[in-house]
């Protein structure tokens, strides 16, 4: 089930879900987990796209990423 939803710059669309969270973009997707990531959780409640950085909500807390391949 899909949670959030968000763009970011390079408009690459950014999913959370309560699995991970996806990133899709027009040549590939890429799947970002708690176990791969070192996200907090795999259960997604929001997302926010502001400049550079991804905040990540989930149920065991807040974090700001940057993914290598935002870069």
């Amino acid at each position: 089930m899909v949670t959030a939803l968000a763009y970011d710059e390079k408009n690459r669309l950014w999913a959370g879900t309560c699995l991970g969270l996806l990133c899709i973009d027009e040549d590939s997707q890429q799947v970002y987990t708690k176990e791969n990531s070192g996200l907090l959780s795999n259960k997604i409640t929001d997302l926010l796209v502001y400049g550079p950085d991804i905040w990540i909500a989930t149920d065991a807390g807040i974090a700001k990423r940057k993914f290598k391949n935002q870069e």
